[in-house]
């Protein structure tokens, strides 16, 4: 792995610095190998925050794409129409987001360019309430990136997203990712992102695929299939043992079981199970199982007692801290939950 081009920042710190950015219209180019969720995520954030996000893919653009068409004016000189995704001069507050900046080719990073440093194109002038934003991969990652320029980079503020598997499985879990790829993360959090550029097999695991595998195995129990799904999605290495994670949950009672009649059922022990047990037993509280949910965590260790809160809480279904159950585990784990 590639030590960090720049100042390293994490998914949760990302939106103070892109706040902050948006405040002062200062630019800020953020950097990540492939598969991070960086586009997605700082758009979200600006979106969020009240902005028009404009995106523009530079790496499938061309030069007139950013410049605008040619025309002759009254003047009998050449001009540029800017183009219509530019944003008019009574916009409200915009992010003009430049994506794949480093993927562009170069005739066009050299017109798009003249908006960072200049703040216009030919005769069209960004509004004082535009702000530009830029994301890429490192030029060291196999992915079409080249090295920005001394003088564009002097422009902008950089900083390179770093991944940790905790706040992954956070996100995961708060957008409905497949809970057994979520228990297989926090099993084996070395495999949330596992990127090789000198690696020939095109699937690795990635924020992103891990996120597109949740989607394909919705609801799949046969093995074949989830197999297949898998290495296509994140590498066969990987997708295999994935594979073999939802096979050993099988060992587990069936959830509902559990639910109906918690004291009949032991603490799984195996870590593996405990990951698939904890994240699936979240994923089916209620107001009205809670307390036979929490009557079979108590015979888990303090540490699966807190992820299961914190997991429920996360998912949102219901508001746990006005049920019961919420002030015996408060008793329990204040300092934890308040970590």
């Amino acid at each position: 792995m590639q030590e960090a081009t720049c100042i390293p920042i994490l998914h949760s710190t990302l939106e103070q610095h892109v706040l902050r950015h948006l405040k002062t219209k200062r630019p800020l180019c953020l950097w990540s190998p492939p598969g991070c969720g960086k586009t997605d995520h700082m758009r979200q954030i600006a979106a969020s925050a009240g902005y028009d996000v404009i995106d523009w893919r530079l790496a499938q653009m061309d030069a007139a794409d950013v410049r605008g068409i040619p025309y002759r004016g009254e003047d009998n000189r050449t001009h540029y129409a800017p183009p219509a995704s530019l944003p008019p001069e009574d916009c409200g507050p915009t992010l003009l987001f430049l994506d794949e900046i480093m993927q562009a080719h170069p005739s066009v990073s050299a017109v798009a360019g003249q908006l960072i440093h200049e703040r216009k194109l030919g005769d069209y002038h960004l509004p004082d309430n535009v702000v530009v934003f830029a994301a890429s991969n490192r030029h060291f990652d196999r992915a079409a990136a080249t090295r920005m320029a001394a003088h564009t980079a002097n422009r902008f503020s950089h900083y390179e997203l770093e991944i940790r598997p905790t706040e992954w499985c956070d996100w995961a879990t708060a957008n409905r990712v497949d809970d057994r790829i979520i228990g297989f993360i926090r099993w084996r959090p070395e495999l949330v992102y596992q990127f090789d550029p000198k690696e020939m097999e095109p699937a690795y695991p990635s924020l992103r695929s891990w996120t597109n595998l949740s989607d394909l195995i919705d609801g799949e129990t046969d093995t074949t299939m989830l197999h297949s799904f898998s290495c296509g999605a994140v590498g066969r290495a990987t997708g295999s043992e994935f594979t073999g994670y939802v096979k050993a949950l099988r060992q587990l009672p069936d959830l509902d079981d559990i639910i109906a009649d918690p004291d009949a059922y032991d603490d799984p022990e195996a870590p593996d199970l405990r990951n698939g047990v904890t994240a699936g037993l979240a994923r089916r509280a209620n107001e009205e199982n809670i307390e036979s949910i929490w009557r079979y965590m108590i015979k888990l260790a303090d540490d699966w007692q807190v992820l299961f809160a914190k997991d429920v809480m996360a998912l949102g279904y219901f508001d746990l801290t006005q049920t019961e159950v919420y002030n015996e585990i408060v008793s329990l784990h204040t300092e934890a939950l308040t970590a």
